[in-house]
């Protein structure tokens, strides 16, 4: 398909994907790019591609140029076909981070991409690309599932106090060194990994995360529930796969629906089931 949001690769984690293959990929992307706007076959085409054929045969690998990434990304969310906010996809904001080496960097790009998606609340689509897979053993990773999410905290008696779906992360969290307030909406740390080395965590500030209280129009008791959700989805786990070359790290944000929250995240019974406490 040339570009694609996809989940992880069916290969081996740490194996790169062979010359031949990243041509193949490569030659339906680049026609696509060139065909878009309007130079398939010119010798700017021609050009480019010999320039990739020869830089994939003597590094296994090629850089995409700046034009071409943010062309990439649009087509992968255009062709996305379970994602029902894919007609915005020419409006997708692309912040190139692949500049980054260390995770305060990566740290800080996602803060960027944060704040500018947010827009207090008038929530803009943007997707942030960090360094490109190349042996497979130096990725730069987010290792959460979204940006934003709450903790879970698994109790002694069984019970949950916050997101039961996020109780593994956060034992995660919690052995990497990072201690939560054990309350139910607390927000858990961006865990980074860069170039390959050790994971680290970073709490993200308060006043970067939009928080929604959820209140009700005719009840007022409904506000003691202390019920509330953050305004940003923003999924940080998938792979970004454009012309041949990975990206294990693209965080990409959308919008909400409000049955996603309302009739899932906040009542499925594995999630926070306020059915139960209304």
């Amino acid at each position: 398909m040339g570009s694609i949001m996809a989940g992880p690769s069916k290969r081996p984690t740490g194996t790169p994907r062979p010359k031949d293959e990243i041509l193949k990929h490569a030659k339906h992307f680049f026609d696509q790019y060139f065909s878009s706007i309007k130079r398939m076959n010119s010798p700017s085409h021609v050009r480019r591609w010999k320039e990739i054929v020869s830089e994939v045969d003597s590094t296994g690998t090629y850089e995409l140029k700046e034009t071409e990434l943010v062309y990439g990304a649009k087509l992968a969310w255009r062709n996305a076909p379970r994602c029902i906010g894919r007609i915005q996809w020419s409006k997708l904001q692309v912040f190139d981070a692949r500049y980054v080496s260390t995770t305060r960097e990566m740290f800080d790009a996602i803060c960027n991409h944060i704040k500018y998606a947010t827009n207090k609340g008038n929530i803009r689509s943007a997707i942030t690309i960090f360094p490109q897979r190349t042996d497979g053993l130096h990725d730069f990773r987010v290792w959460n599932s979204q940006l934003i999410m709450y903790a879970g905290y698994k109790q002694e008696d069984g019970s949950i106090i916050g997101d039961p779906a996020n109780t593994d992360f956060t034992e995660l969290c919690q052995k990497l060194g990072w201690k939560g307030q054990c309350k139910k909406w607390d927000l858990l740390p961006l865990v980074l990994s860069a170039n390959g080395h050790d994971p680290q965590v970073f709490d993200l500030p308060e006043d970067l995360v939009l928080r929604v209280p959820i209140t009700h129009p005719k009840y007022p008791w409904f506000e003691d529930l202390d019920i509330e959700w953050y305004a940003l989805p923003a999924v940080s786990s998938m792979l970004f796969d454009v012309g041949g070359i990975e990206f294990p790290a693209a965080p990409f944000n959308g919008w909400y629906m409000v049955t996603e929250i309302g009739a899932r995240d906040l009542c499925d019974p594995h999630r926070f089931n306020i059915l139960e406490v209304i």
